[in-house]
């Protein structure tokens, strides 16, 4: 639960022509962008397409979660979590943009007539899907929920792609990326969907079950359109608009993706196979693949826009309308006043000690100080908070008066962020109101994004205790 504060389907193409001309009106939904010094979070329709793009994905996924929870492939408190996630996160999409909901970037609530008829269908259609997945997870005749789930996936899958389709229409600003560079981010975020759809399929095979005996066929039909799609990246094809990778990163990521691509592929043919580790193995591969497709959009976009720093304007609208609002959690609160009065004697030789400590731990993978800091009850809060934000929202922590991390959503690689911007030009009284990074890569989470520090203050007597850092996904800021 929330804190308080806090098909235009592809089938059957066989050309490289064929295979590529797809959907144009989501490629169209992509091209979206803010005319510099214009518009705000809540006259652009960029944040709404991205959602709507996610829903799409999100609809395979929980094919796929489903599958592996009923046929018990994989750990079973691991395949139930991810299932009521991806519900979850369905779920939250459908209302924020229906309703608007800052912690995903869109402030207000939807008005165009075309739109809201678009969501009613696809929530029609959810629904009986919802109570489907429901059955699953409370062991409610799973088997029958699994198979009604199946049987509405289709019509749900045709929705969504109709009502990203009816975004782009309302909401595409064709002024910001090329048309080529548009194309190449769609392809990317497809073939993301391809991957669940080929996991979903791969599961449908291991159960052996004759009414999924055209399974083994359709896997090999996506494997082939995902690999002709990302060779087509890879060299471009003209007939379609799609030039070869414009800048020596884009190439770099693609070539990653690629090889990644190359180790995840004959896994399909081996199939899913209960406790020989074989779905843990093919699902951490396909992760890694996953993450290189979003990063290659990234990379995409900030190589080919018109604007380089296209990202920062929302990206302050967000902080401004959003992540301020994490401020005034009252465990946060309390949590950096308990750390600088505890820390209050402690020596800069001791900060270093803690420091060099945690570093030991994260190399060794865990130890007491990572579990301590875990298990407060502030690094809680921000954990959950951060679940519902859809992706946006990569890593939260926040640090005290030393710059002594006091509680954190995930590991961060030190303890100590005294040294750093980020701590050092917004906790000063005359400090910044906001410090915002380059967009970098960042190991620990494994996304390109941004860092947002802002100062925390006391509600009481409005000094600046401590401080805190949002990573955020730049990609749902195009």
């Amino acid at each position: 639960m929330k804190s308080d504060f806090f098909s235009d389907k592809l089938c059957c193409a066989s050309t490289t022509r064929g295979a590529l001309r797809f959907g144009m009106a989501a490629a169209v939904a992509l091209n979206v962008g803010l005319p510099a010094g214009a518009q705000t979070a809540q006259d652009s329709g960029s944040a709404r397409i991205n959602l709507a793009s996610k829903i799409r994905y999100e609809t395979q996924n929980i094919v796929r979660n489903a599958c592996f929870v009923v046929n018990e492939f994989g750990n079973p408190e691991i395949t139930k979590a991810e299932l009521a996630k991806s519900r979850d996160t369905l779920q939250d999409l459908l209302g924020a943009l229906e309703n608007g909901d800052k912690a995903l970037g869109i402030s207000d609530a939807e008005t165009n007539s075309r739109i809201l008829s678009s969501l009613q269908k696809l929530d029609k259609s959810w629904l009986p899907m919802a109570a489907d997945v429901n059955d699953i997870l409370s062991g409610n005749q799973p088997d029958s929920a699994f198979r009604s789930l199946i049987a509405g996936d289709e019509d749900l899958l045709a929705k969504a792609g109709g009502l990203l389709a009816v975004m782009g229409g309302v909401y595409a600003n064709n002024e910001t990326f090329p048309r080529a560079a548009t194309l190449a981010v769609d392809i990317a975020v497809r073939q993301q969907m391809f991957l669940s759809q080929m996991e979903r399929f791969q599961c449908l095979i291991a159960t052996g079950d004759a009414e999924y005996a055209d399974s083994a066929a359709k896997l090999d039909e996506l494997a082939n359109l995902f690999e002709l799609s990302l060779n087509a990246l890879m060299k471009g094809e003209p007939s379609v608009g799609l030039i070869a990778p414009p800048t020596e990163q884009i190439e770099t990521a693609l070539k990653e993706a690629s090889t990644l691509w190359a180790e995840y592929r004959p896994m399909l043919k081996d199939g899913l196979h209960a406790g020989d580790g074989s779905v843990k193995k093919a699902h951490d591969s396909l992760v890694r693949l996953n993450k290189s497709l979003q990063n290659l959009q990234i990379v995409y976009i900030l190589g080919t826009s018109n604007q380089p720093d296209i990202y920062r304007v929302p990206l302050e609208v967000y902080a401004h309308d959003e992540l301020a609002r994490w401020l005034l959690d009252p465990q946060l609160i309390l949590s950096v006043r308990e750390q600088n009065t505890t820390n209050a004697e402690l020596e800069q030789a001791a900060i270093d000690a803690l420091d060099l400590e945690w570093r030991k731990e994260v190399k060794e993978n865990g130890g007491e100080l990572i579990s301590e800091m875990m298990s407060r009850p502030l690094s809680g809060v921000l954990k959950q908070a951060q679940a519902h934000t859809a992706g946006m929202i990569t890593e939260v922590f926040v640090m005290d008066d030393k710059g002594l991390n006091v509680g954190q959503s995930a590991v961060t690689s030190d303890l100590w962020q005294g040294d750093e911007a980020k701590w050092q030009e917004v906790f000063p009284a005359d400090g910044l109101d906001m410090h915002v990074s380059d967009v970098e890569f960042d190991a620990s989470t494994g996304f390109y994004q941004v860092q947002v520090s802002m100062p925390v203050s006391d509600p009481i007597s409005q000094t600046h205790i401590g401080a805190i850092t949002f990573g955020v996904n730049v990609q749902p800021l195009f």
